[in-house]
Protein backbone atom coordinates (compact mmCIF):
# COMPACT_ATOMS: atom_id res chain seq x y z
CA UNK A 1 0.00 0.00 0.00
CA UNK A 2 1.98 2.94 -1.37
CA UNK A 3 1.31 6.55 -0.39
CA UNK A 4 0.88 8.69 -3.50
CA UNK A 5 -0.29 11.91 -1.88
CA UNK A 6 1.17 15.38 -2.51
CA UNK A 7 3.71 15.14 0.30
CA UNK A 8 5.43 12.28 -1.56
CA UNK A 9 6.77 14.92 -3.99
CA UNK A 10 8.90 16.44 -1.21
CA UNK A 11 12.63 16.22 -1.98
CA UNK A 12 14.04 15.79 1.53
CA UNK A 13 15.32 12.39 0.37
CA UNK A 14 17.03 11.75 -2.98
CA UNK A 15 15.56 12.22 -5.52
CA UNK A 16 12.19 12.61 -3.78
CA UNK A 17 9.99 10.56 -1.46
CA UNK A 18 8.02 8.93 -4.27
CA UNK A 19 10.98 7.74 -6.32
CA UNK A 20 12.79 6.60 -3.18
CA UNK A 21 9.70 4.58 -2.20
CA UNK A 22 9.56 2.93 -5.62
CA UNK A 23 13.17 1.80 -5.23
CA UNK A 24 12.24 0.19 -1.94
CA UNK A 25 9.21 -1.57 -3.45
CA UNK A 26 11.46 -2.97 -6.20
CA UNK A 27 13.91 -4.24 -3.56
CA UNK A 28 11.01 -5.82 -1.67
CA UNK A 29 9.84 -7.61 -4.82
CA UNK A 30 13.37 -8.89 -5.48
CA UNK A 31 13.61 -10.25 -1.93
CA UNK A 32 10.56 -12.49 -2.38
CA UNK A 33 11.08 -16.11 -3.36
CA UNK A 34 7.97 -16.07 -5.62
CA UNK A 35 7.43 -19.78 -4.99
CA UNK A 36 4.15 -19.46 -3.09
CA UNK A 37 4.18 -15.69 -2.67
CA UNK A 38 1.47 -13.49 -4.12
CA UNK A 39 1.60 -9.71 -4.12
CA UNK A 40 -0.80 -6.89 -4.89
CA UNK A 41 -0.07 -3.19 -5.24
CA UNK A 42 -2.33 -0.22 -4.54
CA UNK A 43 -1.61 3.49 -4.36
CA UNK A 44 -3.53 5.82 -2.10
CA UNK A 45 -4.09 9.49 -1.47
CA UNK A 46 -7.67 10.55 -0.71
CA UNK A 47 -8.80 7.23 -2.19
CA UNK A 48 -7.11 3.93 -3.06
CA UNK A 49 -6.16 3.19 -6.66
CA UNK A 50 -5.37 -0.49 -7.32
CA UNK A 51 -2.49 -1.14 -9.70
CA UNK A 52 -1.79 -4.88 -9.48
CA UNK A 53 -4.22 -7.49 -8.23
CA UNK A 54 -2.89 -10.46 -6.30
CA UNK A 55 -0.36 -12.12 -8.58
CA UNK A 56 2.39 -14.69 -8.36
CA UNK A 57 3.98 -13.37 -11.54
CA UNK A 58 6.93 -11.08 -10.70
CA UNK A 59 6.97 -9.72 -14.26
CA UNK A 60 3.51 -8.22 -13.78
CA UNK A 61 4.63 -6.33 -10.68
CA UNK A 62 7.94 -5.15 -12.14
CA UNK A 63 6.09 -3.92 -15.24
CA UNK A 64 4.02 -1.54 -13.12
CA UNK A 65 6.98 -0.51 -10.98
CA UNK A 66 8.88 0.47 -14.10
CA UNK A 67 6.05 2.72 -15.23
CA UNK A 68 5.55 4.20 -11.76
CA UNK A 69 9.23 4.84 -11.06
CA UNK A 70 9.33 8.55 -11.97
CA UNK A 71 6.22 10.05 -10.39
CA UNK A 72 2.94 9.30 -8.68
CA UNK A 73 -0.14 9.03 -10.91
CA UNK A 74 -1.88 11.30 -8.38
CA UNK A 75 -1.29 14.74 -9.88
CA UNK A 76 -0.54 17.77 -7.77
CA UNK A 77 -3.14 19.67 -9.78
CA UNK A 78 -5.92 17.44 -8.42
CA UNK A 79 -7.50 18.13 -5.03
CA UNK A 80 -7.69 14.45 -3.90
CA UNK A 81 -3.89 14.27 -4.10
CA UNK A 82 -3.61 16.64 -1.16
CA UNK A 83 -4.94 14.16 1.35
CA UNK A 84 -3.56 10.97 2.90
CA UNK A 85 -6.09 8.24 3.61
CA UNK A 86 -4.39 5.14 4.98
CA UNK A 87 -7.67 3.73 6.28
CA UNK A 88 -9.08 3.67 2.74
CA UNK A 89 -6.02 1.75 1.54
CA UNK A 90 -6.39 -0.82 4.34
CA UNK A 91 -10.07 -1.31 3.55
CA UNK A 92 -9.20 -1.84 -0.12
CA UNK A 93 -6.69 -4.51 0.86
CA UNK A 94 -9.23 -6.29 3.06
CA UNK A 95 -11.81 -6.26 0.26
CA UNK A 96 -9.20 -7.69 -2.10
CA UNK A 97 -8.44 -10.57 0.27
CA UNK A 98 -12.12 -11.27 0.88
CA UNK A 99 -12.87 -11.36 -2.84
CA UNK A 100 -9.87 -13.57 -3.52
CA UNK A 101 -10.97 -16.04 -0.83
CA UNK A 102 -14.46 -16.19 -2.31
CA UNK A 103 -13.12 -16.89 -5.81
CA UNK A 104 -10.24 -19.24 -5.07
CA UNK A 105 -10.73 -20.40 -1.47
CA UNK A 106 -8.68 -19.63 1.60
CA UNK A 107 -5.03 -20.60 1.87
CA UNK A 108 -2.71 -21.18 4.80
CA UNK A 109 -0.38 -18.42 3.64
CA UNK A 110 0.03 -15.66 6.24
CA UNK A 111 -1.27 -12.29 5.04
CA UNK A 112 0.12 -8.83 5.64
CA UNK A 113 -0.04 -5.24 4.44
CA UNK A 114 3.11 -3.16 3.93
CA UNK A 115 2.19 0.52 4.17
CA UNK A 116 4.80 2.92 2.76
CA UNK A 117 4.10 6.51 3.74
CA UNK A 118 5.44 9.67 5.34
CA UNK A 119 2.63 9.67 7.91
CA UNK A 120 -0.95 10.50 8.71
CA UNK A 121 -2.57 11.94 11.80
CA UNK A 122 -4.03 9.24 14.04
CA UNK A 123 -7.80 9.10 13.97
CA UNK A 124 -10.68 6.85 14.89
CA UNK A 125 -11.11 5.86 11.24
CA UNK A 126 -7.51 4.63 11.09
CA UNK A 127 -8.03 2.72 14.32
CA UNK A 128 -11.19 1.06 12.97
CA UNK A 129 -9.43 0.03 9.74
CA UNK A 130 -6.53 -1.49 11.66
CA UNK A 131 -8.91 -3.30 14.01
CA UNK A 132 -10.62 -4.81 10.96
CA UNK A 133 -7.24 -5.94 9.64
CA UNK A 134 -6.38 -7.58 12.94
CA UNK A 135 -9.78 -9.28 12.96
CA UNK A 136 -9.00 -10.72 9.50
CA UNK A 137 -5.62 -11.96 10.79
CA UNK A 138 -3.72 -9.50 8.59
CA UNK A 139 -0.68 -7.81 10.11
CA UNK A 140 0.19 -4.26 9.09
CA UNK A 141 3.84 -3.33 8.72
CA UNK A 142 4.78 0.30 8.12
CA UNK A 143 7.77 1.71 6.24
CA UNK A 144 8.41 5.42 6.75
CA UNK A 145 9.94 7.60 4.05
CA UNK A 146 11.20 11.14 4.48
CA UNK A 147 12.95 13.06 7.25
CA UNK A 148 11.83 14.85 10.37
CA UNK A 149 13.32 18.05 8.91
CA UNK A 150 10.92 17.64 5.99
CA UNK A 151 10.47 20.05 3.10
CA UNK A 152 7.91 22.07 1.14
CA UNK A 153 5.55 20.42 -1.32
CA UNK A 154 5.95 21.63 -4.92
CA UNK A 155 3.00 23.42 -6.50
CA UNK A 156 3.38 21.58 -9.80
CA UNK A 157 5.33 18.54 -11.01
CA UNK A 158 8.91 18.81 -12.23
CA UNK A 159 12.33 19.44 -10.65
CA UNK A 160 12.02 23.23 -11.10
CA UNK A 161 8.47 23.50 -9.82
CA UNK A 162 7.84 26.38 -7.41
CA UNK A 163 7.31 25.36 -3.80
CA UNK A 164 4.05 25.79 -1.95
CA UNK A 165 3.73 27.09 1.59
CA UNK A 166 2.83 23.64 2.87
CA UNK A 167 5.66 21.99 4.80
CA UNK A 168 5.59 18.19 5.17
CA UNK A 169 7.80 16.16 7.48
CA UNK A 170 8.01 12.51 8.43
CA UNK A 171 5.39 11.79 11.10
CA UNK A 172 7.32 9.02 12.77
CA UNK A 173 5.14 8.84 15.88
CA UNK A 174 1.90 8.28 13.98
CA UNK A 175 3.49 5.63 11.75
CA UNK A 176 4.80 3.76 14.77
CA UNK A 177 1.34 3.90 16.32
CA UNK A 178 -0.18 2.48 13.13
CA UNK A 179 2.35 -0.37 13.10
CA UNK A 180 1.67 -1.23 16.75
CA UNK A 181 -2.10 -1.13 16.29
CA UNK A 182 -1.79 -3.25 13.16
CA UNK A 183 0.24 -5.95 14.90
CA UNK A 184 3.29 -5.26 12.73
CA UNK A 185 6.63 -3.46 12.93
CA UNK A 186 7.86 -0.02 11.95
CA UNK A 187 10.80 0.46 9.60
CA UNK A 188 12.32 3.52 8.00
CA UNK A 189 13.87 3.87 4.56
CA UNK A 190 17.50 4.93 4.76
CA UNK A 191 18.31 3.54 8.18
CA UNK A 192 19.49 0.23 6.74
CA UNK A 193 19.73 -1.30 3.26
CA UNK A 194 16.38 -1.75 1.53
CA UNK A 195 17.02 -5.46 0.97
CA UNK A 196 17.58 -5.98 4.71
CA UNK A 197 14.33 -4.20 5.61
CA UNK A 198 12.45 -6.23 3.00
CA UNK A 199 13.91 -9.51 4.27
CA UNK A 200 12.98 -8.67 7.86
CA UNK A 201 9.38 -7.94 6.87
CA UNK A 202 9.11 -11.12 4.81
CA UNK A 203 10.61 -13.22 7.60
CA UNK A 204 8.24 -11.68 10.14
CA UNK A 205 5.24 -12.50 7.96
CA UNK A 206 6.36 -16.07 7.28
CA UNK A 207 6.82 -16.76 10.98
CA UNK A 208 3.07 -16.32 11.32
CA UNK A 209 2.39 -19.23 8.99
CA UNK A 210 0.57 -22.12 10.72
CA UNK A 211 2.66 -25.17 11.37
CA UNK A 212 2.20 -27.87 8.76
CA UNK A 213 0.80 -31.01 10.43
CA UNK A 214 3.10 -34.02 10.31
CA UNK A 215 1.87 -37.07 8.47
CA UNK A 216 3.14 -40.42 9.72
CA UNK A 217 3.10 -43.59 7.65
CA UNK A 218 4.48 -47.07 8.15
CA UNK A 219 5.68 -49.54 5.60
CA UNK A 220 6.65 -53.13 6.34
CA UNK A 221 10.09 -53.84 4.97
CA UNK A 222 10.69 -57.48 5.94
CA UNK A 223 8.97 -58.76 2.78
CA UNK A 224 11.67 -57.08 0.73
CA UNK A 225 14.39 -58.88 2.68
CA UNK A 226 12.58 -62.21 2.38
CA UNK A 227 12.28 -61.71 -1.37
CA UNK A 228 16.00 -60.91 -1.64
CA UNK A 229 16.85 -64.00 0.42
CA UNK A 230 14.70 -66.15 -1.88
CA UNK A 231 16.57 -64.87 -4.92
CA UNK A 232 19.93 -65.72 -3.40
CA UNK A 233 18.61 -69.16 -2.41
CA UNK A 234 17.53 -69.86 -5.97
CA UNK A 235 20.85 -68.71 -7.37
CA UNK A 236 22.67 -70.94 -4.91
CA UNK A 237 20.73 -73.94 -6.22
CA UNK A 238 22.55 -73.75 -9.54
CA UNK A 239 25.85 -74.40 -7.75
CA UNK A 240 24.68 -77.74 -6.34
CA UNK A 241 25.83 -80.94 -8.06
CA UNK A 242 24.87 -83.89 -5.78
CA UNK A 243 21.33 -85.29 -5.71
CA UNK A 244 21.26 -85.39 -1.87
CA UNK A 245 22.01 -81.70 -1.67
CA UNK A 246 19.27 -80.96 -4.20
CA UNK A 247 16.74 -82.94 -2.14
CA UNK A 248 17.72 -81.06 1.01
CA UNK A 249 17.43 -77.78 -0.91
CA UNK A 250 13.96 -78.70 -2.16
CA UNK A 251 12.85 -79.71 1.36
CA UNK A 252 14.09 -76.43 2.78
CA UNK A 253 12.28 -74.44 0.08
CA UNK A 254 9.06 -76.35 0.73
CA UNK A 255 9.34 -75.70 4.48
CA UNK A 256 9.94 -71.99 3.84
CA UNK A 257 6.87 -71.80 1.60
CA UNK A 258 4.73 -73.50 4.26
CA UNK A 259 5.99 -71.12 6.98
CA UNK A 260 5.32 -68.03 4.82
CA UNK A 261 1.84 -69.34 3.95
CA UNK A 262 1.01 -69.80 7.60
CA UNK A 263 2.27 -66.29 8.47
CA UNK A 264 0.30 -64.71 5.64
CA UNK A 265 -2.82 -66.56 6.72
Amino acid sequence: LQDGSASMYVRDVTPDRWQRSMRFVAAFAEALSWKQDRVALALFAHFAAPQVRLTKDPNALFFFLEHLAERSPFRLEDDPTWNTNIEEAVHWGLNLIETNDELFGKTNNPRAFVVISDGQAWSGKVANALAAARGADVSVHVVGVGTTAGGFIPQAPGPRAPLSRIHAELDRDSLRTIARAGGGEYFEIGREPDRDVASRIISSVRRRAPATPREESREELYWRFLFAAAIFLCLGTFALRQRTELWWQAAGALAAVLILASVAG
